[in-house]
């Protein structure tokens, strides 16, 4: 028991001794209120970072974020959505425009490469068509009676086999006239350059639509359609014969 308040007294004396030692120390440390040394940056300390972009901070929004911007806040406007809904659907419509535009060029390559459009890239094309290819090469046009080939077509029902005689036969009759130069490479937009300037112009683009729509648009015609496409082509063979 003796020994057990000896101990407490003891504990109580180091620990009011410690507390007093770190009281009195607090009394005589003051905290300073001013900097030892006061340092001061330079007039121009922003001169070397002033033309560089890294240190360039202001916030730069391109015009196509802009449009983005525009378009998602009049989704949210017209569909009363909150910002993430708007945000979906402008995604949404976003791959369905770009597979538009996909399926328009798929569509468009392929219109040219029918029409043969492509042909100075690919080099020329032989057609299956029941022949027709022995007409086309520039010896052939020169020599063939067109004539007689579609009065044959004519006979066997073949109308739009026909009308490729008729342009084959137009080909021929502007060449002798000196009016183009025959070259199987060419296309009808071609020849169309080759007569812009003259009177056979406009005829020539009525009788080459139908020549495009009928033969590499493969439409089967009867005898009353292949007529009325007909007389673009007689109209320019009277024309040259009337010079």
């Amino acid at each position: 028991m003796m020994r057990s308040k000896y101990f407490f007294s003891l504990f109580f004396f180091v620990y009011n001794l410690a507390v007093n030692t770190i009281y009195s120390q607090s009394k005589t440390t003051r905290i300073p209120t001013t900097p030892i040394k006061v340092r001061k940056l330079p007039a121009d300390f922003k001169a070397p970072y002033l033309n560089d972009s890294d240190y360039n901070y202001e916030e730069t929004i391109s015009l196509l974020d802009r449009i983005k911007r525009w378009f998602i806040e009049k989704l949210m406007e017209w569909f009363n959505y909150g910002g993430k809904n708007a945000l979906e659907l402008y995604e949404t419509i976003k791959i369905v425009f770009y597979f538009l535009v996909l399926f328009g060029a798929i569509l468009l390559i392929y219109k040219l490469a029918k029409n043969k459009e492509f042909r100075w890239l690919f080099g020329k094309k032989t057609e299956p068509s029941n022949g027709i290819e022995n007409y086309e090469s520039h010896e052939s046009v020169q020599v063939a009676n067109f004539s007689q080939l579609i009065t044959e077509a004519i006979a066997n029902k073949n109308y739009r086999l026909a009308i490729k005689y008729h342009y084959l036969q137009l080909l021929q009759n502007l060449q002798n006239g000196n009016k183009l130069e025959y070259d199987p490479q060419k296309t009808t937009h071609d020849y169309q350059l080759d007569l812009e300037d003259t009177e056979y112009h406009a005829t020539y683009a009525k009788a080459a639509y139908y020549y495009t729509y009928i033969w590499y648009g493969e439409f089967k015609i009867d005898d009353y359609q292949y007529k009325t496409a007909a007389t673009a082509f007689d109209q320019l063979l009277k024309q040259l014969k009337n010079e």
